[in-house]
This record gives C-alpha cells, sequence and structure tokens, in this order.
C-alpha cells in the first residue's frame, strides 16, 4: 500500500499552468520608439508640475490659418454639428449665425473676425463648440478640433506686446505656439452684445 492509497492521505495536488510570462517590449523598432517617446514625455509632464500645482485641461482648436488655439475646458459645454446654423442679416462680421441647442437659441461667433484677423471659413467649418461664461452661452465656429490637454498653468507665458490677440483676452501662450484665450473675458466684451 502506498501513501497515496493510504486512508486519510491528502490528494495530490493538480497540476498547475506554467506562471504567465511577463510582456516584453515589442520586437517593432518603431513600436519601441514610441513608447520610449511616450515614456519620456510623462516623466517630463511629472517633472514640470510643481508640488501642489492645479493642472488645468484645454481643447484644441483652430479658427482659421492663423494657428492654434486653447480653449479652457471648464468653459467648453459641448461640442455640435455647424450644419443647424442660421445666418443673420444685419449683424456684424464676428456673429457667424445662431444655432438651436435643444430648444435654445445661441449665438455663434466667428473668433478670427472678432480680432480682425480673417474669418472662418464656413465650408471647412468642423464644429460649434458651446462655451459659458459669465454667465452666458455662445458658440465658437471651429475649423478642426484635436482633442484635449492638460498644462500646469505656470507654463503659460504671457502674449507679447502688439500681439495680434488683445492681451484682455488671453490666458497665456504655450510655448510659443498655442494661445490660450480667456472665455470669460470674451464673454465679458461689450462686443458680445448685439442689437438688431
Amino acid at each position: 500500500m502506498t501513501q497515496r492509497d493510504a486512508p486519510g492521505a491528502p490528494a495530490p495536488l493538480p497540476a498547475q499552468a506554467p506562471a504567465p510570462q511577463p510582456r516584453r517590449m515589442p520586437g517593432d523598432p518603431h513600436a519601441a520608439t514610441v513608447l520610449a517617446r511616450r515614456a519620456q514625455h510623462l516623466a517630463q509632464r511629472s517633472e514640470t508640475a510643481a508640488p501642489g500645482a492645479e493642472i488645468q485641461h484645454y481643447l484644441r482648436a483652430r479658427f482659421s490659418e492663423r494657428g492654434w488655439f486653447g480653449i479652457p475646458r471648464a468653459c467648453a459645454r459641448e461640442v455640435i454639428s455647424p450644419s443647424g446654423m442660421a445666418l443673420v442679416p444685419g449683424v456684424p462680421a464676428h456673429i457667424a449665425g445662431v444655432v438651436s441647442v435643444r430648444g435654445d437659441m445661441i449665438t455663434v461667433l466667428d473668433l478670427p473676425a472678432w480680432f480682425g484677423i480673417g474669418r472662418v471659413a464656413r465650408e471647412r467649418a468642423e464644429a460649434v463648440l458651446v462655451i459659458e461664461g459669465n454667465g452666458m452661452t455662445a458658440g465658437l465656429l471651429v475649423e478642426e478640433l484635436r482633442g484635449e490637454f492638460a498644462c500646469d498653468p505656470a507654463r503659460l507665458g504671457a502674449a507679447p506686446e502688439g500681439a495680434i490677440i488683445p492681451a484682455q483676452f488671453v490666458i497665456g501662450i504655450l510655448d510659443a505656439t498655442l494661445t490660450v484665450l480667456d472665455i470669460t473675458a470674451i464673454m465679458s466684451s461689450p462686443k458680445i452684445i448685439v442689437s438688431i
């Protein structure tokens, strides 16, 4: 009689599957390069954030060929199609039209016209970004939206003297390439009120 056959002997343990192997970096050199860049970006982001800094979130938008702008995410309510926008005769050029948002008519602004630096190409307009500020709601006619990004406000530089966008409407400049707009200042401007 073997120990296995003896009464009260413990049953043999079932065979265990081999331990899972850790996932390795892909063998594709391009994938390895992309992953290395991402790791470097994440490391830089954590190094640049000051302890206790409040990271802000912004939407990246392009209104015309004049470059990219940041819109504070806290001011953005939603994105809708510009297809339902109606033109309004006799209004200033910076009023692109009006659009209905769940039964409420809101004014849609053409920010390049507002700042005197051109117009949004309506045929290329991708969206209306619905924004809120100073207790009012409006839309921004946008040629292109390219996602959201996070940024420590300490990284934003001051608007340069003589910039095409008046400093009163600018929170700051990121890496000398992206202007972060002050939506509350825009929505507080007397220019937002139009009598027809």
